[in-house]
């Protein structure tokens, strides 16, 4: 009886071919909307973490345990060689590099700004952030050239300089806190896109770094990066048992960026809300679409109680056919949003400059296919397509076959 039921349901969505198309149409809509937002939703998340922990940040730091509440440079790790030795020994950890930060002006003999002065190891720092590939004139930093300085193109229009130009650095030492100037040549000029790193920060080799900073061997930040294919978390959990000394504060690019990791917490629960929104409105359409056609088969239903037909079959009946209409719009949305998706993940989507958590972004977002988007999103339309026919399926069940032939002459 349920084949039968199943083959009438098949047959009935076809009696009215203009309207299945159109309720097809509205699911398969519907679905490749909630796959779109998805993937642009993926997509963005992306190239936040990318930006974050590419472009700058790394996946986790090591700082002395004061010096990110303070960003004073006497909090720094005095002896990072004992650090680096733990960080060789994870098979996690795809490499690292150290730094040293001093707060200071920066002058020329036109302008003056004030700007964070990195020292930075030019090789390690090549891999674990885009210091080198945001170059865009001039040579990248070398060991043999201490006197060399890379800074953004904005703060090279501010202080109105170009590639060869003398500038002066001034901060303060670690012990005594007395001023320390040093003369630098500009070696090159960089564009990160981002307002931070190009305007307000500069870039010197870590040997000089810890010379005007007076911190000897020390340094003030380790930054490090994974391997593509390590567990993230398993990696963070095993280093943070390793760093457990209060002498070192060791945290995730979550720690390190809050405001950003809140913002990707609440990624499911906004793919969630849409698709809730959305489908509440195919629903309702399809409600709609059902009652229509309930109307129309009153006479039908009628003839099939007073044969004996029982309510559950002609209740299952209505079900059967909502669910072949989401059946069908599950399939052609999952094309079509697939195609959608595979087209803006080579092209993108440019939505200008934007900032968010902090974050500039100025990329185009492309979509990011999940597998859930085509097995959970269409079985969840297919479901949804059913129950949604539960009220239409109960008013016809409950009809009695005086009423229904009644209502149909």
């Amino acid at each position: 009886m349920d084949r039968i039921t199943i083959r009438l349901a098949f047959r009935n969505i076809l009696r009215n071919k203009r309207r299945t198309g159109l309720m097809v149409l509205l699911v398969s809509s519907g679905l490749a909307a909630l796959i779109l937002t998805d993937g642009l939703a993926t997509g963005m998340i992306d190239l936040m973490i990318r930006k974050v922990t590419d472009t700058w940040l790394g996946e986790a730091q090591l700082h002395a345990p004061e010096f990110r509440e303070t960003f004073d440079g006497v909090h720094y790790l005095k002896d990072p060689s004992s650090l680096t030795a733990i960080l060789d020994a994870e098979l996690g950890v795809r490499t690292y590099t150290a730094r040293t930060m001093s707060g200071g002006m920066v002058a020329s003999s036109n302008n003056v700004t004030p700007a964070a002065i990195i020292g930075v190891e030019p090789g390690r720092e090549a891999n674990v952030s885009r210091l080198k590939e945001a170059l865009i004139e001039g040579q990248y930093l070398s060991d043999d050239n201490p006197s060399d300085i890379l800074i953004g193109y904005k703060m090279a229009e501010l202080l109105e300089v170009r590639l060869g130009d003398r500038i002066v650095t001034t901060s303060s030492e670690v012990e005594g806190g007395e001023l320390s100037q040093a003369l630098f040549r500009v070696s090159g000029i960089l564009k990160f896109n981002d307002r931070l790193l190009d305007k307000e920060m500069a870039y010197i080799s870590l040997a000089a770094g810890q010379k005007i900073s007076g911190i000897g061997d020390g340094v003030h930040e380790i930054a490090i990066r994974f391997h593509a294919d390590a567990n993230e978390q398993e990696v963070l959990d095993r280093l943070s048992q390793k760093f457990t000394t209060e002498e070192v504060e060791f945290l995730g690019w979550r720690e390190l960026m809050p405001d950003l990791a809140s913002v990707l917490s609440v990624n499911s629960f906004s793919t969630l809300i849409v698709g809730g929104i959305l489908f509440t409105l195919v629903s309702l359409g399809l409600i709609n679409s059902m009652f229509m056609s309930i109307y129309e088969r009153h006479y039908e239903f009628g003839v099939m109680l007073g044969l004996g037909t029982r309510r559950r079959l002609l209740f299952s009946l209505v079900c059967w056919e909502g669910a072949f209409i989401g059946l069908f719009g599950a399939i052609i949305g999952s094309v079509i949003g697939g195609a959608i998706v595979y087209w803006l993940s080579q092209t993108g989507i440019s939505f200008g400059e934007a900032e968010m958590s902090g974050i500039m972004l100025n990329e185009p977002i492309k979509t990011i296919a999940r597998a859930q988007q085509f097995i959970l999103f269409p079985v969840f339309v297919v479901i949804l397509a059913g129950l949604a026919c539960i009220i239409p399926a109960i008013h016809g069940a409950r009809l009695t076959p005086s009423d229904a032939l009644r209502r149909a002459i």
